[in-house]
């Protein structure tokens, strides 16, 4: 035990993310039983890969980014991150700590296998989890198709998910904004209305 905390103390650019994820987990399980969500407020926080002026946006579209809720997506990213650069280190460096260098080294090949991983999980929870499709699909399939919101808000400003069912009966989470000056809250059906630069904007259903 002492050696496990010897190396994540050590490492804190990898441990953090690991530590990050337990304790959202943990209060998730405890608030769920009192009706309330710590991870719903965090899903208007992230920018959805769907916007092309997303910093990275290509490489979270290729890890499958919109194939699962947000903060499930980032969540098994950072798990993944933190988990992948422990192993490097404790195999090359056992519990010393390496390097600058050698860390920021290992916290980029970390971060691509951390990518792959999350592809590779997250398609496979689809495959299993049928109400989140990930396969391949045009957008402007899902114009014009209902929607339900599912953060707890959704502004012109403040994007968010939501879950579409679209014209062949498969339901996806894609991330969309307000497409007027109407707020949107979770549970509100709303539909697509545009398709804008790789965006979607909804218009809540009246």
């Amino acid at each position: 035990m002492d050696q496990i905390l010897e190396l994540l103390g050590n490492n804190l650019i990898f441990s953090v993310p690991l530590v990050v994820v337990v304790v959202f987990v943990l209060l998730e399980v405890i608030l769920m039983m009192t009706g309330f969500s710590v991870l719903e407020p965090l899903n208007g926080l992230f920018d959805g890969a769907e916007s092309i002026d997303a910093p990275g946006a290509e490489l979270l579209a290729w890890a499958n980014k919109g194939g699962v809720p947000s903060t499930v997506f980032y969540g098994i990213l950072l798990m993944s991150f933190g988990a992948c650069g422990l192993f490097i280190v404790s195999v090359f460096y056992g519990l010393a700590l390496p390097a600058w260098y050698m860390s920021a080294v290992i916290a980029v090949v970390s971060f691509f296998a951390a990518l792959a991983w999350t592809r590779w999980v997250s398609l496979l929870a689809a495959k299993y989890l049928p109400q989140v499709q990930t396969s391949a699909f045009s957008k402007k399939e899902l114009l014009g198709c209902e929607c339900e919101v599912k953060d707890y808000k959704i502004t012109k400003e403040q994007g968010g998910d939501v879950k579409v069912t679209d014209k062949n009966g498969k339901e996806r989470f894609v991330f969309a904004r307000a497409a007027d000056e109407n707020e949107l809250i979770k549970g509100d059906t709303a539909l697509i209305v545009k398709i804008e630069k790789n965006n979607f904007y909804v218009r809540k259903k009246s």
